[in-house]
């Protein structure tokens, strides 16, 4: 694929059906009683994020003075963040942070729209614990995976991350939130979803948390790692983009 300028025009036939089909994904996650829908399409996101990751590492949106009818192509998007609602599988995120962060820095040089940065303060909101993570260790990862491998060595305790998981602490006490985490499932619980009440914002942050928790649960090796691999992507994210966009700095405030 050759570096051409509009290309969200001229992948909209492409993109627009595979937007079609994680809308249906989504919306049959969304009323699904059980973690199935989920585990049969994870593959097909996975697909469809490296695709969008391809496209946007490979091509440009177009300089602002050469786009002015131009309709830049997010829903795609927004869909690959939405679903972490429903998986907390450390490849995807990571994956999907590096691509909201190079699609961020492309829209910067191309567009002044707010409604494109929606996916952007989604995947923010998502991220929410895990930049609080790293930022109340200075700021360093070290510090995140040192604190992180002693949770591996010993019984993660729900209750010694209630500043990191203060959302969902707040509908669920601690010691139910302790049975939650160590079911042995890799999905979200349906009622988490319920939790939200319909608010995108609010079921992000839920997930994000949630996603926090049952991977430092899952007892791999390598869960320090992954850990502070997410840390870092959402704190490279917010610090090259949150300081562009006043309203952004909402975002972190009322939390």
């Amino acid at each position: 694929m050759g570096r051409v300028k509009n290309f969200y025009v001229q992948l909209a036939p492409i993109l627009n059906k595979i937007d079609a089909m994680l809308e249906w994904i989504l919306t049959k996650a969304e009323v699904s009683k059980g973690k199935e829908t989920v585990e049969e399409h994870f593959n097909t996101f996975m697909r469809a994020l490296n695709f969008f990751h391809h496209i946007t590492r490979e091509l440009t949106i177009g300089e602002r003075k050469e786009k002015e009818d131009q309709e830049i192509h997010t829903t795609y998007l927004d869909r690959l963040v939405s679903f972490l609602k429903y998986t907390q599988e450390p490849l995807y995120i990571q994956r999907l942070s590096t691509l909201v962060a190079r699609f961020a820095r492309k829209l910067l040089r191309s567009s002044d729209k707010e409604e494109y940065l929606i996916p952007i303060l989604n995947f923010l909101n998502y991220g929410w614990p895990f930049l609080k993570l790293i930022s109340s260790h200075s700021f360093l990862v070290k510090n995140v995976i040192d604190r992180v491998d002693k949770v591996t060595r010993d019984t993660l305790k729900a209750v010694e991350w209630r500043e990191f998981t203060s959302n969902l602490q707040s509908k669920i006490s601690v010691g139910n939130l302790q049975t939650y985490i160590e079911e042995p499932h890799q999905y979200l619980d349906t009622r988490v979803s319920a939790w939200s009440e319909g608010d995108e914002t609010k079921a992000l942050r839920l997930a994000g948390e949630a996603t926090l928790l049952k991977i430092l649960a899952s007892g791999r090796t390598t869960t320090s790692f992954e850990v502070a691999a997410i840390c870092s992507s959402v704190l490279l994210l917010h610090g090259n983009f949150l300081k562009n966009f006043s309203f952004f700095n909402q975002l972190f405030r009322t939390n």
